[in-house]
């Protein structure tokens, strides 16, 4: 308010309409700005605006992509099924897992974040994963059992996919689960809502969808070739992993060798201003704040002497100037204020000469109590024993990095005797949002190989074979360290977002494993030929594995259509994820089974396949 009468006339009503608002909210703030749009080039900036911005791409990715979601996995599902009724019950209990999950969240005033904000299209597709896996076993005993009454081809269907998609929810709760130990509450609320949803899919999945089936009529067989296990897209990768053995082994391993090597480049680092396109207005405001009025994020240093009156002595004034110099030097950061600032003002109006430091004491106590509230107390503390410098970051700054700059500011204060008596504190949003990237870094990637070990448990309480279990865990390895493995090689640095990717990988590719492992060996011990076994189990639930990764890559892709550049990646990396766990599963997983041999000895020989 004091610099009111500086400004220029024609801008003294949106300041003053501004300043009356009292930061009302961040829409006042546009409104007003709008309205005076026509005065010339106004932008508005800052840590704030930045975080209105994503939150609102958030809630338009979510009412976009939520109905688009939903659109196309109808077309999908009628591409695939071509029935009403296993088109729109699938649907119906997608959608009615992620209404029972908002509806909790806004009797428990839950609120979404920008992390939580993928939940409903991540929900849908997991939830969609075992309704599809029952659809496509009641077609094939269908299929077979074509007499059979409709009630008990739903029940037996329902009991025999129960078991394997029971565990398959149990592991994808595990892997959300690994979340919660990130101590980061959005994050944890990520992982907490995913493993409910997960919960609360299972259970629509077995209570709802075999009674709203009953509606429906029983209708048609379908093809015969259902029931045989014959003729199925999945013969392809039957036929390549039992002609391409080697090939298969030596590219896993060297994809594995190539990813762990690039995992180990992986940056822990992101700038505000990446979130955008520079096409959006946030980017060309964060732009124009950076280059013209001296940074974005807020980045403090308070310096805290031994004694009262400390920053009042000439010798640490000193010390502060050359402090304050240093790190205006520094490329990452633009506007500079502290103590320092008011002491360079002072000796320009006292034509560059030196005011004493005694009228400087004298001017300080003498200050209005509303002027020194507002120019002296943000910078120095009453008993003068503190002083804080304030400095802005320039997040358009391509050298940016969070981490090497605090590092930096560190060694200095570590490293330089000038600073002996005085205790440093680097603070701000800046150093919040470094330490909770590093944080998230250390609880979740440093932490899968627990992960993968409580999961390895998990196969080794439902296959009960240690050798079964290794082979589970092993192709579901290989889709995270790829895509660790492409973050690192790539140079995009982990964020809120894509850090999670693992994890969320990890939760939904172990189900493969667990569906495909399940229904081989009901193969194997029906049929006594590992080749076999994988043959018929690829033309069986190979089907639903298929038709489930279709699906997600379906919904995951949309995102890519997003204005929030970490809602892309994610869609991306999903979705590569998924599709990699998928190969994974139909061809380095059977070739372990026939190579290991985990089901004992085979009694016959294979089967011939119905086409060459």
């Amino acid at each position: 308010k004091s610099e009111l009468s500086g400004i220029e006339a024609e801008y003294k009503p949106i300041y003053e309409e501004l300043i009356a608002q009292n930061n009302e909210s961040i829409e006042k703030t546009r409104e007003i700005v709008a309205k005076y749009s026509g005065m010339g080039e106004l932008h508005i900036g800052g840590v704030p605006m930045i975080m209105a911005d994503i939150i609102s791409y958030v809630e338009q990715d979510m009412k976009t992509f939520g109905w688009s979601i939903i659109l196309l996995v109808l077309v999908v599902l009628t591409l695939i099924f071509r029935k009403v009724q296993w088109v729109v019950l699938p649907t119906l209990v997608c959608v009615l897992t992620v209404l029972f999950m908002f509806g909790y969240l806004g009797f428990t005033h839950w609120n979404a974040t920008i992390v939580t904000s993928n939940f409903p299209s991540l929900l849908f597709v997991i939830a969609l994963a075992d309704v599809i896996h029952v659809v496509v076993h009641y077609r094939e005993l269908h299929s077979r059992n074509p007499e059979s009454p409709k009630r008990d081809l739903i029940f037996q269907a329902a009991r025999d996919v129960a078991v394997p998609c029971f565990y398959t929810s149990v592991t994808t709760i595990v892997g959300f689960g690994s979340l919660i130990v990130s101590g980061i509450r959005p994050v944890m609320d990520f992982g907490i809502m995913m493993a409910m949803g997960v919960g609360i899919a299972y259970t629509i999945c077995f209570v709802f969808f075999p009674a709203a089936l009953m509606m429906f009529p029983k209708g048609e067989a379908p093809p015969a070739k259902l029931g045989q296990l014959k003729e199925s897209p999945l013969m392809f990768f039957a036929r390549f992993s039992e002609k391409h053995r080697i090939t298969i082994f030596l590219a896993s391993i060297a994809i594995f060798v190539v990813s762990f090597i690039g995992a180990q480049k992986i940056l822990v680092e992101n700038r505000f201003i990446d979130y955008f396109d520079e096409s959006t207005p946030i980017y060309q405001g964060m732009t124009v704040i950076d280059t013209r009025l001296g940074g974005t994020t807020p980045l403090e240093v308070v310096l805290k002497g031994d004694r009262e009156g400390f920053w009042l002595e000439q010798e640490n004034l000193d010390k502060l100037a050359e402090v304050h110099q240093w790190l205006d030097a520094l490329p990452e950061t633009g506007k500079v204020i502290s103590p320092h600032t008011l002491l360079e003002m002072l000796k320009k109006i006292n034509d560059g000469n030196e005011v004493p430091l005694m009228l400087v004491k004298l001017a300080l106590d003498k200050l209005p109590e509303e002027i020194d509230n507002a120019v002296v107390g943000p910078y120095l503390t009453a008993d003068r024993r503190q002083v804080r410098i304030a400095m802005r970051a320039m997040e358009t700054d391509k050298s940016m990095n969070r981490k090497n700059l605090m590092a930096s500011i560190d060694t200095y204060f570590e490293t330089d005797p000038v600073f002996d008596g005085v205790e440093p504190r680097v603070t701000g949003i800046f150093v919040l949002y470094n330490n909770l990237l590093q944080s998230l870094f250390e609880s979740q990637i440093k932490s899968i190989a627990t992960v993968f070990f409580i999961i390895w448990l998990m196969f080794l309480i439902l296959f009960r074979s240690i050798r079964i279990a290794t082979i589970a865990i092993i192709p579901n390895i290989l889709p995270v360290t790829l895509i660790l493995g492409i973050l690192g090689w790539s140079g995009i640095p982990l964020d809120l977002m894509t850090i999670m990717t693992a994890a969320i990988t990890l939760g939904i590719a172990v189900d493969f494993a667990i569906h495909y492992i399940h229904r081989y060996k009901h193969e194997f011990a029906e049929h006594g030929n590992y080749t076999t076994a994988m043959y018929r189990t690829h033309n069986s639930i190979g089907r639903a594995m298929f038709y489930t990764t279709i699906c997600i890559i379906t919904g995951f892709s949309l995102l890519t259509m997003s204005n929030f550049i970490p809602s892309i990646y994610f869609g991306i990396f999903t979705s590569l994820a998924i599709t990699v766990a998928f190969l994974a599963s139909v061809t380095l997983l059977p070739l372990l089974l026939i190579a290991w041999k985990p089901l004992g000895k085979e009694h016959t020989e294979p089967e011939p396949t119905d086409a060459p």
